[in-house]
């Protein structure tokens, strides 16, 4: 399916000149009571700045359309067969041309049959000769790509593109413009200034864009940026819209407003651009300053601009089903359609959703667990930068998780991931190094890994830069640091420095002895799952230090650590606990 904004580059401004009512209409009549949703996408395809069915074409396809749709066949051949059927009728002169040019851009595009550029070059021709002027641009398109049978030809192209300029249509500046070298700055930027002057208003936003930028030829000017930008989504450009959203919300080129970015996402919205509905769906749902968050209108976008294929749409709503406010029972069936959404916008080329899809098929999320498929995602975003899948892939290589073990591939990864300073990955490649996995052993280029990484607040980290303390490994020994490092890293909720404290406290190691700290520390570890908390605080019970002794809570404890296989606390039970409890006994023989 062609997205949106690469099928607007063939269009042009809506201008008295140009007027498809006749055909939108005869276009919706065929399709209005279809129940395949292709029809609705194919149909905002073809009609982009259009909105005379725009809102109930979207309607439909939104009341249609499922991420899990495998194909885009639909039922618009009929449309295609109308608009033939009036182009090559006797009629009025006015619908005939407009007919022709849309015949021609059905061919061209593949809406409704199947593409056949040459056949679209000679509707084209056929327009033309009635005095379509945007066939024109379309035509010279086909010559410039030389695609679909069509030899490239440039001369051809810019002729065309001249032709369209006489006939005043601001367009061909625009087009005339992309034929020439990247290079020829000053011809392509007086260009391209003549198309927004002339009001086209895609050479409007192109002229912002670079005046913003300062390149090809533009000096950075982000006042003049924001001119042409505005005066773009003025004339009814949406994507246009949405760059005013952005830079306001963003606070680019322009002092940060995101009332002034909801306004213009919104008029970009209504417009039918999806990236602008995306905008507002992001701006809606955590809300900012003047302007209130708004859940249910923030799905409602999202949502749209999703089925209209806007792959960060798609991620977003896509993640609200897996994990977020959408799914707050954990509905399976939710989450199998959010695995379908990400799906769809990692097939869109999002690689966000590459990473997630990772994480949703290493924990077996909505899926099956498949750590070949999840390596295989994790692998595809780490490789366009993403450092959450860099680390995670290069622990998939460290331990054969999904992958073939690669010492060498897994301390490369793990060193990009650090590299882009994410603390997880500094600490792991700081393990890495310790350890001596794909590199030589360095336990003080280790430790000052964990210390970057413990500064920006890595538990891990902060517990790893405690025991190096605590042991003198790869750095001096230094107690207090070690107390300071296990109190920080338990008071973020890290078991294993809870236990840790709690062992000091209770001998008296480096601290003042506190059986009372001590068994608090071992209740938070053992109410986090920690099987050595567990057994720990059992034996406090036992010996009734830091708590009131109590034989019920000490075996209740242990046994919960025995349970998960923590080998002291079994042994514990095998040696204090009778094979047959009283209890049992008495059932079996009464009279004892």
């Amino acid at each position: 399916m062609e997205s949106l904004l690469s099928a607007r580059s063939l269009e042009t401004v809506m201008s008295n000149t140009y007027n498809d009512d006749a055909i939108e209409d005869c276009i919706w009549s065929v399709i209005e009571s279809s129940q395949n949703v292709a029809d609705y996408i194919t149909y905002l395809q073809h009609l982009l700045t259009s909105s005379r069915h725009r809102d109930k074409a979207i309607d439909k396809a939104v009341s249609l359309f499922s991420p899990s749709l495998s194909s885009v066949q639909g039922s618009y051949y009929g449309a295609f067969e109308a608009i033939e059927r009036i182009a090559k009728s006797d009629g009025d002169e006015k619908l005939i041309k407009s007919a022709w040019f849309n015949y021609a851009k059905m061919l061209h595009n593949g809406y409704g049959v199947a593409a056949d550029r040459r056949k679209a070059a000679r509707a084209y021709e056929r327009a033309i000769s009635l005095g379509e002027v945007r066939s024109l641009i379309n035509l010279g398109a086909l010559y410039e790509r030389g695609v679909g049978g069509i030899n490239q030809d440039f001369p051809k192209a810019r002729d065309l593109f001249q032709q369209a300029i006489d006939r005043q249509e601001p367009l061909g500046y625009l087009r005339m413009a992309e034929t020439l070298a990247e290079d020829a700055y000053e011809e392509r930027r007086d260009l391209f200034i003549k198309g927004a002057e002339a009001g086209c208003m895609y050479a409007a936003i192109r002229v912002g864009k670079l005046f913003n930028g300062g390149k090809e030829g533009f000096e950075q000017d982000p006042v003049q940026g924001m001119y042409w930008i505005e005066r773009s989504a003025a004339a009814g450009n949406g994507y246009a819209a949405f760059y005013m959203g952005w830079h306001y919300e963003n606070g680019h080129s322009v002092g940060k407003d995101p009332q002034l970015a909801l306004k213009w996402y919104e008029t970009g919205a209504a417009l039918g651009d999806r990236a602008s509905m995306a905008g507002l769906a992001a701006l809606l749902y955590t809300g900012a300053d003047g302007v209130e968050e708004n859940y249910q209108q923030s799905m409602h976008y999202m949502l749209r601009a999703a089925v209209l294929g806007e792959p960060r749409a798609q991620r977003r709503f896509g993640r609200e089903l897996v994990w977020g406010v959408l799914n707050p029972e954990a509905n399976e069936g939710l989450r199998k359609r959010g695995v379908a959404w990400l799906t769809l916008a990692e097939q869109n080329e999002d690689e966000f959703a590459a990473e997630m899809l990772g994480r949703v098929y290493r924990r077996g999320i909505g899926v099956e667990v498949d750590h070949q498929k999840s390596s295989a995602y994790l692998l595809k975003a780490a490789r366009a930068g993403i450092p959450e899948a860099q680390g995670q892939i290069g622990l998939n290589y460290w331990y054969g998780v999904g992958l073939e073990v690669d010492h060498e591939e897994a301390y490369k990864w793990l060193s990009i991931c650090a590299l882009q300073a994410q603390a997880e990955g500094l600490y792991f490649l700081g393990r890495a190094t310790e350890l001596g996995v794909g590199c030589q052993s360095n336990p003080e280029e280790a430790v000052k890994l964990y210390r970057r990484a413990a500064e920006m607040g890595e538990p891990e980290a902060i517990y790893a830069l405690g025991t190096c303390a605590y042991t003198g490994k790869g750095m001096e020994s230094d107690p207090r640091l070690a107390v300071s490092c296990f109190q920080k890293a338990a008071n973020k909720g890290h078991a294993d420095s809870m236990v840790r404290l709690g062992i000091m406290l209770h001998d008296g190691e480096h601290v003042l002895t506190n059986y009372e700290e001590a068994a608090r520390w071992f209740l938070e570890a053992a109410q986090s799952g920690e099987p050595r908390g567990m057994y720990l605080l059992g034996r406090m019970y036992e010996a009734g230090d830091g708590v009131a002794e109590s034989a019920d809570e000490a075996r209740r404890w242990i046994s919960k650590a025995a349970m998960s296989n923590y080998p002291p606390a079994k042994e514990w039970i095998e040696k204090n606990l009778p094979k047959s409890p009283k209890w049992l006994t008495q059932l079996v023989n009464p009279s004892e």
